[in-house]
């Protein structure tokens, strides 16, 4: 078996070309200016409308200092306003950054100090906020005139800067460029996306699936449509905003999926093409979905922040979900996936190994890390380009599908012993009592032990028949040492199991 896989596509497409994401965006102008861009609760724009007000931002944020890759920050709810602020930063040949308008202001300070951000751009909710920013709506230029705008000329360019959770405890930024926002959705082969599509921006704009949702719209001719966070996490509110905005290619991630799959798992019938990842699928979950009225292709996706979203995919069907876990598929166009182990050699035979990803998606790097960019982004021998080492484990299977394993630093010792915590969630969830359930550790030296969070089915949480359960599938050093019964799983930002609320004793 090979240790390495590709897209066939990758060959035909590892020339860059130079384009930009205004540059893709101008070709969609062109081609139809009428046709809808943006629809959300404070207005709706054409693509020609689109560019005009984007084209005038361009030239209010150049006229007030911001030169070519300096750093915008943008504090803005999702709207129509947001998104043509994105536009408009790029046309300036500026770089965005979106700010989560809930994080704690020391983190969006931090984020602002750490990026070195020329401006900042906020609406009237975050007026509050950042009183000292500039207001969207108050940003005209000076001239009527049209062009002027110094444009980013190369695809290598940055084109946003977001940040993530940084293992240290310091949120460290991702540099993503112009032809790897390019690649993902544009010269891709894993969604199929084009006029008359409608994608929801579901994603926190601060979040990488943001990034799918927008400029999968905008550089396809498609129609992006606003949905808010109770229509998203209410199954009936969901389903009638499907289709009345008539929806046809959307990402949730996981835990939305699992959510729904639980309570109403035909919300989502109604949907042409489903994506969703961030998280282990749950097949007991997912083939609820499948039997209760699929979308027509349902993806697993998964891939990493530092390289831009999506890295591979699978498309969900009867087999795919037949075994104890969901694969997360094969390469998409232009990734490649390596599985090496400590020595950076290829894992054989289905081995367990680390993810390493590259191609053209790769991010630039880390802003001001130059440390960790080394520790990150390598170089190995005999391949070219830099590869990101995800710190996640994986094998190949027999198929050429990929098995994601975990995260790396999710494999922890117990007095001694090796525990995999995702293989102790998946066990717990096998029961039938249980909803969903989030296990980590707790405590330090000899006192550090298992500690899990469950949302049990009905209104009875009978905690000690679960343990019993437990007790005979589990080795001993296995055995969560707490179980609290919890009505939900807190959700971050993004989307996914907040576990950090949860370990520092977080009760819904």
């Amino acid at each position: 078996m090979r240790a390495e896989r590709t897209s066939a596509v990758s060959s035909a497409m590892s020339g860059a070309d130079g384009r930009t994401m205004t540059d893709v965006f101008d070709e969609q102008v062109r081609r139809a200016p009428d046709a809808p861009a943006l629809r959300f609760h404070d207005g709706e724009l054409s693509y020609g409308e689109l560019d005009e007000q984007a084209d005038s931002l361009g030239r209010a944020l150049r006229e007030r200092g911001v030169a070519a890759e300096d750093v915008v920050g943008l504090a803005m709810a999702p709207s129509a306003a947001l998104v043509t602020a994105m536009l408009g930063v790029l046309k300036a040949g500026a770089v965005y950054l979106p700010l989560a308008l809930d994080n704690p202001p020391g983190r969006n300070a931090f984020l602002l100090e750490d990026s070195g951000a020329k401006l900042v751009v906020r609406d009237e909710a975050a007026h509050e906020l950042f009183p000292s920013a500039l207001e969207f709506t108050a940003l005209r230029p000076r001239g009527s005139e049209r062009g002027g705008l110094s444009r980013v000329e190369s695809g290598q360019r940055a084109a946003y800067i977001m940040y993530t959770s940084g293992s240290t405890g310091a949120p460290k930024g991702v540099v993503v460029a112009h032809e790897a926002i390019r690649r993902l959705v544009s010269d891709q082969d894993y969604c199929r996306i084009g006029a008359g599509d409608v994608i929801p921006l579901a994603a926190n704009t601060a979040f990488d699936a943001a990034t799918f949702e927008v400029w999968g719209a905008l550089a396809n001719g498609a129609c992006l449509v606003g949905i808010s966070k109770d229509q998203l996490l209410s199954a009936p509110e969901l389903e009638k905003f499907i289709a009345a905005a008539s929806v046809t290619v959307m990402h949730v991630p996981m835990a939305v999926f699992h959510l729904h799959a639980r309570l109403s798992p035909a919300v989502f019938s109604g949907v042409d093409q489903l994506l969703t990842g961030g998280e282990a699928a749950d097949p007991a979950l997912v083939r609820r979905v499948l039997e209760a009225g699929a979308p027509r292709r349902v993806l697993h996706m998964y891939g990493p922040t530092e390289c831009t979203t999506f890295s591979t995919a699978q498309e969900i069907d009867e087999e795919s979900v037949s075994g104890s876990r969901v694969p997360v598929g094969r390469p998409v166009a232009g990734a490649v996936v390596l599985i090496l182990d400590e020595r950076f050699r290829p894992v054989e035979g289905g081995g367990a190994g680390e993810i390493f990803i590259g191609g053209p998606r790769v991010a630039i790097g880390y802003h001001n890390r130059p440390a960790l960019d080394r520790e990150r982004f390598v170089e190995l021998p005999g391949r070219a380009g830099r590869f990101y080492r995800t710190g996640d484990r994986g094998r190949w299977l027999a198929d050429g599908t990929i098995d994601f394993l975990g995260r790396l630093d999710d494999q922890v010792k117990l007095h001694g012993m090796r525990v995999e915590l995702g293989e102790v969630e998946t066990v717990i969830r096998r029961s039938d009592a249980v909803a969903d359930c989030a296990v980590f550790t707790v405590g330090e030296a000899e006192g550090r032990r298992l500690e899990a969070h469950v949302v049990f089915h009905g209104a009875e949480a009978d905690v000690n028949a679960l343990r019993r359960e437990l007790e005979e599938k589990l080795p001993g050093y296995m055995l969560p040492r707490v179980i609290r019964p919890c009505p939900e799983l807190p959700l971050n930002a993004n989307g996914k199991v907040d576990r950090a609320r949860l370990s520092a004793g977080h009760r819904p």
